[in-house]
């Protein structure tokens, strides 16, 4: 009489079956690019691609600046800058901050699209971060830890012209603040709404 097998029970020959079928050369490729990992610290980076895109594992826009270090011991060394896809940004965000600086200073207007071309082919000094935990908090093994830029610190080098702060058009952002309190006023005619 032949024995009976239970369905909890381990046996050898059908582990065998199982392993020679995943001999048969099938396994999962690898299919990203290796990130890089640098030592925090300040680099001078020039933006060579910019793009947004959307995030499945964070279910929102994502905007990304790439960057190439441009000196030192890590010369050609390429590094990303993430920013949430918001529609609109505030003072207090990181975008409208570092676009101000790649602008050359220029605080925009309200309302103004602040284009993500405004980065590109321009050297910066950057402030770099090592990545050493997932986006759900475990960490990484060392071995997978990267680094990416935390911050845009300064506008080394640009291609644009930057005009200077005596154009009647481009103000600097102190030369906003309404200082009499009459303008604006729809009695005086000045600046009326």
């Amino acid at each position: 009489m032949p024995e009976s097998r239970s369905k909890s029970a381990v046996h050898p020959e059908a582990f065998a079956e199982r392993t020679l079928e995943s001999e048969d050369g099938w396994a999962p490729e690898y299919d990203e690019t290796p990130l890089v990992l640098v030592p925090d610290g300040v680099y001078q980076a020039m933006c060579f691609h910019s793009t947004s895109f959307w995030h499945r594992g964070f279910k929102r826009r994502v905007i990304q600046l790439n960057f190439k270090v441009v000196d030192g011991e890590f010369f050609g060394i390429r590094l990303a800058r993430y920013y949430a896809g918001v529609e609109k940004v505030g003072r207090g965000s990181a975008y409208f901050r570092e676009y101000v600086i790649a602008d050359g200073g220029l605080v925009p207007r309200r309302r103004d699209r602040l284009s993500l071309l405004k980065f590109r082919k321009k050297v910066f000094h950057v402030r770099t971060r090592t990545v050493a935990n997932t986006r759900n908090g475990s960490s990484y093994p060392s071995s997978l830890r990267y680094s990416v830029v935390d911050a845009i610190l300064e506008l080394v080098t640009t291609n644009e012209a930057i005009p200077s702060s005596g154009s009647i058009f481009l103000q600097p952002a102190h030369s906003a603040l309404v200082t009499d309190a009459s303008a604006g006023s729809r009695k005086t005619g000045v600046g009326a709404w």
